[in-house]
């Protein structure tokens, strides 16, 4: 029987070598982490979990000082700031650093009080374990024993050391050398001195780019050998991120086609979060990611965050975000929202959700479990803030990923001891490589030289080691990174001795390849439309003369373009609004006697209106003084005999034998004849130019004639109200007998060709111009 253990950096590793093995007797495998909990235990205590341990550091910060950390006290911030605490404590304790320490190297007192405030937070930390028999990470180093009778299984133990090992496990490992035969298998490069300089304290002498097999019981080499080099590693250089989705596809594809199994090849992303964008694009489903699917994505969570959001703010968007949310679950949170929290709701809240997907489901009563141990501090807050506690909890889990692709998407840390014949990697950029570390938090980099705390020089020279092994161990390797205005390569390219080159291929193209021309061409429409038979109005005619292609898919297809929730007006939603005031102005009374008594019935009018939003009721204040003009040109219309007959008036005239049809803004009596008015509070057609051939808008000409069904049309204009001007058409009669034409000749013809218009500037603003695949000229 094979009595040997070899202990792995992580448990992928463990999983690799047991597929990888042939033999019949395996050793045993576990993690560095699994070997060190197994080879020393505190006796008689117990192992706190994460939320015991929180509550148990918000219990120690509650004294004086503790503001001085710049960290609240109240439990929601706090749940968010407590990790750098115990990363900091954890990070002493590891390298066998007290507090005392830091205070003698803090020279010039620039952390003197900080220091003060941890030291006091840790003493006081360690009475609350001390009282509760805890084993806290923070003081394993004074309360752990080696397990003989766990170390007696073994003859031998091996540890890949593919980092860092910290000064309490050294210490633990060198007592258990004492016991049995303790080997190291490490490999040198120029950017893991630090380590190495620590075994050459012990007394190895090691020289660079080698891969050891090191006794720590006898302090003597075993096997040396040099690391491969790989020395063929380019890295190319690209626009845009997007482009390395393609890119990874591409060389994923050339990595198998040279023989390498898509079990063998690993696809690194230094940015976890561009997992989301090549998951979207992984339509072969070639993939498998090993960080899973971020919980965040899950149907169930953004459920609760489109509640959370509406019940916040019940504004038309997050109204319609809620739309397909069943409306007794909505109805649930509403009442619970504002009340003291208790967890029977969390219980009673999952209800809502049973029979809904399991994977997600699961996730959710783990951590519902564990939130548990906080619920007793958690009862002093409303259910929204819990609630809210809850959700960020969940943000930070994930659902594994159970679609079975051959080809494993992982980060850095997942490579470790684990080698891969191709790899790929993009975002090989500043910001993302080297990943910056929040573990400095409290102290300079200077400080922690002089304790002997690893710096931020120290953690980025580790990553370039991570990158260094994994690229010797491969075969091929594909690099990926984004140059522009707003990302620069890596330093690491340079330090690696890794050169740049633009990308050879517009990668993109694997994911959008392009088109067939004829997929491009724009199909052509021509059906029978009989004009007589169907009313025209001002507009139709108008979207007739501008566009064919706009007509058809308004009038034929009765295709209608999609408008967004809002929650303030837009400028036509003003404009709209104004006309009926100005209706029911009129309605009220034909004429006004003065100014002053206009302006006082719109002013009544619109303070009845309750239901406008605030950008409207803003801009009815401006306008209400803005009309002033208009008031002035009212009451002289009045004076001189003129008087409203009709407002918002429906009409419809047969004319060529085309039915037009119509509501008009204002019909005023003038001495026996009609006055046609049309509103405008933007842009309007100028009403002293001789009609042309390319003039597309009759609307005047078509009010007369529908107004001329009523009596005699002496003119028409637009009542420019602005300016307060009324702006008479000069040329009506000719445009028309223009009109006239035209509607003769749609009249003649049944059969149409729907073509499109050859102004490309009616495009911009187009609703159809994606159908037209005329979308280049959007808001050009």
């Amino acid at each position: 029987m094979n009595r040997q253990c070899i202990v792995y950096p992580t448990a992928r590793c463990v999983r690799e070598a047991v597929a990888e093995s042939t033999e019949s007797f395996l050793p045993a495998m576990m993690t560095m982490g699994e070997f060190l909990s197994r080879a020393y235990v505190a006796e008689g205590k117990i192992v706190p979990d994460e939320d015991l341990r929180l509550l148990a550091m918000h219990e120690a910060s509650d004294f004086s000082g503790f503001a001085a950390l710049n960290i609240e006290r109240n439990f929601f911030s706090f749940i968010q700031n407590s990790e750098y605490l115990f990363r900091f404590f954890e990070e002493l304790s590891s390298e066998q650093v007290s507090l005392t320490t830091l205070q003698s190297v803090d020279v010039y007192g620039e952390y003197e009080e900080h220091i003060a405030i941890l030291k006091r937070l840790r003493e006081r930390y360690g009475e609350i374990c001390k009282r509760e028999g805890w084993a806290d990470r923070i003081y394993t180093s004074e309360h752990t024993t080696i397990q003989r009778d766990f170390l007696r299984n073994y003859e031998s133990i091996m540890i890949v050391v593919e980092g860092y090992l910290s000064r309490y496990e050294i210490v633990l490992l060198q007592e258990c050398a004492k016991h049995l035969e303790l080997i190291l298998h490490y490999n040198t490069t120029a950017y893991n001195r630090k380590m190495t300089t620590r075994l050459e304290e012990m007394g190895f002498e090691l020289a660079e780019g080698m891969e050891y097999r090191l006794s720590l019981s006898t302090i003597t080499i075993i096997e040396k050998k040099p690391l491969c080099i790989n020395r063929s590693v380019e890295c190319e250089v690209f626009h845009t991120r997007l482009s390395q989705i393609g890119f990874i596809k591409a060389s994923v594809e050339g990595f198998v086609e040279e023989g390498i199994a898509p079990e063998k090849i690993a696809v690194v992303l230094p940015d976890e979060d561009a997992a989301a964008m090549l998951r979207e694009f992984d339509t072969e489903g070639n993939f498998n990611f090993a960080m899973g699917e971020p919980f965040s994505k899950s149907n169930i969570y953004r459920e609760w965050e489109s509640i959370t959001l509406f019940l916040d703010e019940m504004n038309v968007v997050n109204r319609e975000r809620v739309r397909n949310i069943k409306s007794e679950t909505i109805e649930w949170f509403k009442a619970h929202y504002s009340k003291k929290f208790q967890f029977s709701q969390l219980e009673e809240m999952m209800m809502l959700w049973e029979g809904g997907d399991e994977s997600s489901l699961e996730v959710i009563r783990d951590e519902l479990h564990r939130f548990g141990h906080l619920s007793h501090a958690l009862e002093v807050m409303d259910f929204r803030a819990v609630f809210k506690i809850f959700m960020n909890r969940l943000r930070q889990k994930s659902i594994d990923d159970v679609r079975g692709g051959k080809i494993t998407v992982m980060g850095l840390l997942e490579t470790r001891g684990v080698a891969f014949e191709g790899v790929v990697i993009v975002d090989f950029n500043e910001g993302y490589v080297p990943h910056k570390s929040e573990k400095d938090l409290f102290l300079n980099t200077k400080t922690r030289e002089y304790a002997g705390l690893p710096s931020a020089h120290d953690r980025e020279s580790l990553q370039k080691h991570y990158y260094s092994i994994l690229f010797n161990r491969a075969k091929r390797v594909a690099i990926g990174c984004v140059q522009n205005a707003e990302s620069v390569p890596s330093r690491f390219l340079l330090q690696l001795g890794i050169k740049s080159i633009p990308a050879a291929y517009r990668y993109e193209e694997v994911l959008f390849p392009p088109p067939a021309f004829n997929v491009r061409q724009v199909k052509s429409f021509e059906c029978e439309y009989d004009f007589t038979a169907h009313p025209l109005s001002a507009s139709g005619i108008k979207s007739f003369l501008s566009c064919k292609r706009q007509f058809y898919y308004r009038y034929i297809e009765h295709i209608r373009d999609h408008e967004l929730p809002r929650d303030l007006s837009q400028e036509r939603d003003i404009g709209n609004a104004l006309h009926s005031a100005l209706e029911k102005l009129f309605i009220d009374a034909a004429e006004y006697s003065s100014a002053v008594k206009i302006k006082e019935a719109l002013r009544n009018q619109w303070e009845n209106t309750a239901a406008d939003d605030p950008l409207e009721r803003h801009m009815k204040r401006l306008w209400l003084d803005k009309l002033d003009p208009f008031y002035e040109q009212e009451a002289a219309r009045f004076a001189s005999g003129a008087k409203v007959l009709y407002t918002e008036k429906e009409a419809r005239a047969v004319v060529e034998g085309i039915t037009l049809s119509g509501r008009i803004d204002r019909i005023d009596e003038v001495v026996g004849r009609f006055e046609v008015i049309d509103y405008k509070s933007g842009k309007f057609p100028d009403t002293d130019k001789e009609p042309k051939e390319s003039d597309v808008d009759y609307q005047l000409s078509v009010y007369a004639l529908l107004a001329g069904e009523f009596g005699d049309v002496a003119r028409c204009g637009y009542y420019d109200l602005n300016k307060g001007e009324l702006k008479v058409e000069q040329f009506l009669e000719a445009k028309t007998e223009k009109l006239r034409e035209i509607l003769s000749e749609m009249a003649s013809k049944k059969t149409w060709e729907w073509e499109m218009c050859e102004d490309l500037s009616r495009c911009r603003l187009c609703p159809y111009v994606y159908l037209c695949h005329r979308e280049v000229m959007r808001g050009v």
